[in-house]
């Protein structure tokens, strides 16, 4: 069916979250590379380049196994990225076709922090090496995906390695000369979490990040892109109600937002309210509780993503993937079992319908690659079809397994809506009741709130 050429790829210098051990080499840039047996120059194939998540902190592309794609008539490529303060420390310092792939026809697709890059692909700079993407529960507008560079960082880790200095290049050569474990292990101990951040300009240099996340806008980069955006139904769901203690909703805008305590409070009692109305935090309130974090976390940024992509004139097909076999939550990361079969979490072949599940979900991802469509006609494997997403009309997929079906629905789910896409008064940003204070989400300030009445 397929040849595999495999290169014993390891890990990038990252914490084992596990075992807490250190691991990994800096020598780690290398890819795999999944080749149908059809696959020629004279028969060049779509390429579908693996970007793995892990919150820039962990991953590998060995954790992720491109024979299941591969059965599609595609080429698939796992890279390996360097994580942690060797891949994202923020200074203020300044081929396909061999594969039998087709390079006019590749597809970058990635999940979690592989889709916040993505989507920083999108709108960087750089001449574009890719035809289409997906973008799977990510998006460089998620909290915490994009950081302010702190310029001490490496001056902060080689002083608790020993070398004392104020000056980044002594700080930098230092650290280049120190074992990628000991700088790894100080970097944790020191609670770094390295991010992309917005680059430092200098003269002659060409920076792949000149926008602040919350603020990327390129039409003429996005516009014609074809992108296939999805979220999982149960990102972050959680059984432990300490997640929220206190007040979690209070807490979750204070992190994220520098607003004044009386704004925080009505904006958070407005939330509150929306969620959970006037009852007392308690596990009764655990789905409640779930929807308010992952829509936070995800749902609502995702879905600004989402938007301005549509405005800026890319071809977008939406889906929430809500398939479980045990009926369990579809946590984030839930769909990537049925694509790539992780080592985290790999596909039990001796389950049948996780198996007719993985079938329909690689026949969906290998059509985009192939097509810029999931669902260009229905077949056995597939029976729907799915129209493109626009501003007024939000048609998406949902992945279930209700009667052996996939449904392709034409709005969002009441809650999705609510976070911040209420065209009537200001499209993209906004929560809260009608009277009250709205957040300007991209902008980072205050100026209303407002939920739909009915839920309000």
């Amino acid at each position: 069916m397929c040849s595999t050429l495999p290169t014993e790829v390891q890990n990038a210098p990252q914490i084992d979250q596990d075992s807490g051990d250190t691991i990994g080499v800096l020598d780690c840039l290398r890819l795999n590379v999944y080749v149908p047996n059809k696959a020629s120059s004279q028969n060049p194939l779509p390429v579908m380049v693996w970007i793995y998540g892990g919150g820039f902190f962990e991953g590998a592309a060995g954790w992720y196994d491109g024979s299941y794609l591969v059965k599609h008539d595609v080429v698939v490529v796992t890279i390996n990225y360097r994580v942690g303060p060797y891949g994202f420390m923020c200074l203020d310092i300044p081929e396909v076709p061999a594969f039998g792939g087709d390079a006019n026809s590749i597809t970058v697709f990635g999940q979690s922090a592989g889709a916040g890059s993505i989507d920083l692909h999108l709108y960087s700079p750089y001449e574009r090496l890719f035809h289409k993407a997906i973008v799977q529960s990510g998006s460089a507008k998620v909290e915490g995906m994009f950081i302010n560079p702190d310029y001490s960082a490496a001056i902060n880790i080689a002083q608790q390695l020993g070398f004392n200095t104020t000056d980044s290049n002594e700080a930098i050569s230092f650290l280049s000369t120190i074992d990628s474990h000991l700088v790894i292990a100080a970097s944790s101990s020191l609670g770094y979490w390295f991010r992309p951040c917005k680059e430092q300009v200098f003269d002659n240099v060409a920076n792949f990040v000149e926008q602040d996340s919350q603020n990327q806008y390129s039409p003429a980069r996005i516009r014609n892109t074809p992108l296939f955006v999805g979220t999982t139904s149960d990102e972050e769901y959680t059984y432990d109600m300490n997640e929220f203690a206190g007040n979690p909703f209070l807490d979750k805008i204070k992190t994220h937002y520098s607003l004044s305590d009386a704004d925080l409070t009505r904006i958070s009692n407005t939330i509150r309210h929306f969620y959970i109305g006037d009852e007392e935090i308690s596990s009764d309130l655990l789905r409640e509780l779930n929807d308010f974090k992952q829509d936070f976390h995800f749902q609502h940024p995702i879905d600004r993503a989402i938007v301005k992509y549509i405005e800026q004139g890319a071809n977008v097909y939406q889906y929430i993937f809500a398939y479980s076999s045990d009926d369990s939550p579809v946590y984030h990361s839930a769909e990537l079992k049925y694509l790539l079969s992780p080592k985290f979490d790999p596909l039990d072949e001796s389950n049948k319908k996780d198996l007719l599940m993985s079938k329909c979900a690689t026949t969906m991802w290998t059509n985009f690659a192939k097509y810029g469509n999931p669902t260009p006609e229905s077949t056995e494997e597939v029976p729907v079809t799915l129209d493109r997403a626009t501003v007024d009309k939000r048609s998406y997929l949902y992945v279930d397994d209700e009667n052996g079906n996939l449904l392709p629905l034409t709005s969002l789910p009441r809650k999705y809506q609510n976070w911040g896409q209420d065209r009537d008064w200001n499209r993209g940003s906004g929560v809260g009741p009608d009277d009250g204070v709205r957040i300007d989400f991209d902008n980072r300030t205050v100026v209303g709130i407002r939920i739909d009445s009915e839920n309000g």
